[in-house]
């Protein structure tokens, strides 16, 4: 008798901590959505008290998987991704497809993105799923020499390959 009312005791514990952790994910959510919101419609107070909301580091970086993509390569404005960066995300953190920020920012052929994530310790040579570097990526868009040769004296590897085996030359 003892056991099954321990069982169930923890079985309780059990799914209240389940109910716990899913409106933890659904606000966590929601703040990241915000913080999408706030940076498209230029709202910089805004922006602030949402990420001020936010108590820690890890509810952050779940928050806001791709935000940094999104700053590095949709904003004009480098508030927002120096803002983020200064708060504690990793420019080193993929999106959910496996894309770094910087892939994203030289794809879309802004230097100072690229300059800012390079200042906060992003890696020249971080591969997306398909092998693919920033530099790859540089040398296979023209008129993008100025963000190969950043990437270049900040440390990318010009002779890497992607999983196929190419190496992209300029």
């Amino acid at each position: 008798m003892q056991n099954s009312l321990f069982s169930k005791y923890s079985s309780e514990n059990s799914m209240l901590d389940w109910i716990k952790n899913w409106f933890e994910n659904r606000k966590t959510i929601q703040r990241g959505r915000e913080l999408f919101s706030k940076i498209q419609n230029g709202d910089k107070q805004g922006f602030r008290k949402i990420l001020d909301l936010i108590p820690n580091k890890g509810e952050l970086k779940e928050c806001t998987k791709g935000l940094l993509g999104f700053c590095a390569s949709e904003i004009q404005d480098p508030f927002y991704l120096e803002t983020l960066l200064n708060a504690g995300l990793d420019p080193n953190l993929p999106d959910g497809n496996g894309i770094f920020p910087i892939h994203k920012a030289v794809e879309n052929g802004k230097i100072k993105p690229v300059q800012i994530l390079l200042e906060h310790g992003a890696d020249p040579n971080v591969s997306d799923p398909r092998g693919v570097t920033p530099l790859h990526i540089s040398y296979s868009y023209d008129g993008l020499a100025e963000i190969s040769e950043l990437l270049i004296s900040n440390g990318a590897d010009t002779e890497k390959r992607d999983n196929l085996g190419k190496r992209y030359l300029m």
